[in-house]
């Protein structure tokens, strides 16, 4: 008989007849172990990312002059699109100053 293309079509056919069942378990562990370093490669990359972003952005706040000749389009981008508050920071007034009389 030849074996299933997919263990779950047959389950009491073992995939592999040579190896013992304990084996299973490592298949679990090289899954685990898969994941966990594709997690902290992605997390590298994702956080090498998150901090250029934030350079630049930092970096803009100080002088936005030298982005408008590195990069026109960019700077473009980034007078078209000001920073607009959101949920509810310009619908709140600022709180007194302290010591004046309460209202």
């Amino acid at each position: 008989p030849s074996l299933p293309i997919s263990p779950h079509l047959s389950p009491s056919l073992p995939i592999y007849p040579s190896l013992p069942r304990s084996r299973s378990a490592l298949w679990w562990q090289a899954q685990l172990a898969g994941f966990a370093i594709g997690y902290a490669a992605l997390s590298v990359v994702g956080t090498t990312v998150q901090a250029g972003v934030a350079a630049l952005y930092v970096c803009y706040a100080e002088d936005p002059t030298p982005l408008a000749s590195i990069a026109p389009s960019l700077y473009a981008t980034f007078i078209a699109q000001p920073h607009v508050p959101t949920g509810g920071e310009a619908e709140r007034p600022p709180p007194p100053p302290r010591g004046s009389p309460k209202a």
